[in-house]
């Protein structure tokens, strides 16, 4: 049976089993003998390195406990590791594998909307969604980020802060054993960058102080260390607009001068011996490969706590390299969507709305069982029970992806949630005149897919320094152009000029 066949077949299913939903009345219905009816779901639950799943069977019941009663809805947990989830997605949807709830977690959700593999949640939101729309009035782009060619898609966690920035998170005792000037609120340079690697592979000759690993990337992590341009809330691969010289138009972000220059210092830092030499192949993630002191820090796009004493086991900070900033929304990020495949549609939506407004459930999977995997210190903060840490405690979700974040304990310390409001009071509006924009990537799906395989033979060694960029990156350059990089921002500045004609006759 062909891909088109089988996602028409799961589509059919779906909206078949939508209506039998919709027909049947609503939630907590009682059958004929009296009881409840309780509907079943299936729910995609992430992993990764570090996570700790002793008790999720106890943390699932207890779930389940609170959503039969409040809206007759037993929830079963499909486990993914993030890593793989993103290639075990759309193979499990071909394959028609039920999924009710599927959380997409920094991919292009318009990917999965353009292979039909999700429904359109806008009659399913209306219905049995009152508190996520009540949530998406105080948090701006809660619904707008999932939306494509005007439906929505997916729903955004809400989090904790607004903003974000790139930065190298690094644990606290290495930069205090250098005697390094850490600042909270500095943007760091790639040259103080430097001399911190040398100073930090100078105390550890066998370590690597730059956690650049590519391996496991699709997309380029420059994302993490670079700023001055807008991808227009589309991935940089499509074209960006220089911020400070947007009337020149679109253009390659992989032609750019930033770009280059930090390849160049990717190079020497592999050279010098800063960044692990398995880095575009290691089967390892990041977050493990620093537990194990193999690297000393990981470059990431974040906010305060975006990782850890509980993800990583012991303090970390992080060095900016950009501003903190807010742009408007961007369809690759962190989704719950409802896939072709689901089975009941409807309680799906309603478990998820459950997210945005029982903080019962929102801790249950962040924290575990109170008393058991976490204890409340007097001023409600989260800490772990006597004699337990995070390497021996039964539970630790990393991760933390679900509904409305404002509702989770703060762990240790109520300080966290001070640290969040200063975060987001310092974040810089960017890129709202291009709010609304949305790049209908239907006529250039080949050359996509074209560049997409480039992308992924040369960024992997190219944005872990192990090639010379002298050589490497012209062949690059001109294997993008060959795949049809051009003819992409071509017409994404086509459809750029049409859209802001139409803005300019309101």
């Amino acid at each position: 049976m062909g891909k088109k066949r089988i996602l028409a077949t799961s589509l059919f299913c779906a909206l078949t089993g939508l209506v039998l939903w919709c027909c049947a009345g609503a939630s907590g219905q009682e059958t004929e003998s009296g009881k409840k009816e309780i509907r079943h779901i299936v729910m995609t639950y992430q992993t990764m390195e570090g996570s700790r799943l002793e008790h999720l069977d106890k943390v699932l019941e207890a779930v389940n406990a609170i959503s039969r009663e409040e809206i007759g809805v037993e929830v079963e947990l499909l486990q993914v590791d993030a890593v793989t989830a993103g290639q075990n997605y759309p193979l499990w949807i071909t394959q028609g594998k039920r999924m009710d709830l599927m959380v997409i977690n920094y991919q292009d959700i318009r990917t999965y909307v353009e292979q039909s593999m999700l429904l359109p949640l806008d009659t399913l939101l209306e219905e049995y969604g009152s508190d996520i729309l009540k949530v998406s009035e105080e948090w701006e782009d809660l619904l707008d980020s999932g939306k494509v060619k005007g439906q929505c898609y997916g729903v955004e966690p809400a989090g904790e802060n607004k903003g974000s920035c790139r930065g190298l998170w690094i644990y606290e005792r290495y930069l205090e054993e250098i005697d390094f000037p850490y600042e909270e609120n500095r943007v760091y340079s790639l040259e103080e960058l430097d001399g911190l690697f040398a100073a930090l592979k100078e105390k550890y000759p066998d370590r690597y102080p730059l956690g650049q690993t590519t391996s496991h990337y699709s997309f380029s992590t420059a994302t993490f260390f670079l700023t001055g341009y807008d991808a227009l809330g589309g991935d940089v691969s499509t074209g960006v607009l220089d911020r400070e010289e947007p009337e020149k138009g679109l253009q390659n972000f992989y032609a750019r001068e930033d770009y280059r220059g930090w390849l160049e210092w990717l190079r020497k830092w592999y050279l010098d011996g800063y960044i692990y030499p398995e880095a575009a192949i290691t089967a390892s993630g990041s977050t493990e490969l620093m537990q194990e002191g193999i690297i000393l820090s990981i470059p990431q796009s974040g906010a305060p706590y975006f990782f850890t004493e509980e993800s990583l086991g012991e303090p970390v900070v992080c060095l900016r390299l950009t501003p903190v900033e807010y742009g408007p929304s961007s369809s690759t990020g962190i989704f719950w969507s409802v896939p072709v495949t689901a089975g009941d549609p409807g309680a799906a939506l309603e478990f998820l709305n459950l997210l945005y407004e029982d903080e019962r459930i929102v801790n249950l999977f962040q924290w575990g069982i109170e008393g058991l995997d976490y204890v409340l210190t007097g001023d409600g903060a989260v800490d772990y029970p006597e004699g337990l840490d995070r390497n021996t405690v039964g539970y630790v979700n990393p991760l933390g992806l679900f509904g409305d974040q404002r509702l989770r304990y703060a762990f240790q310390s109520t300080e966290r949630k001070k640290a969040y409001e200063a975060f987001s009071a310092q974040a810089v509006r960017e890129g709202f005149e291009y709010a609304g924009f949305d790049f209908d990537t239907a006529d250039v799906t080949v050359e996509l897919g074209q560049v997409q395989k480039v992308l992924d033979r040369y960024l992997h060694v190219l944005e872990s320094g192990s090639v010379d960029v002298e050589t490497v990156y012209p062949e690059f350059l001109a294997a993008l152009e060959e795949a049809g990089m051009e003819r992409i921002i071509a017409e994404k500045q086509r459809q750029l000029d049409a859209w802001e004609a139409e803005q300019s006759e309101y």
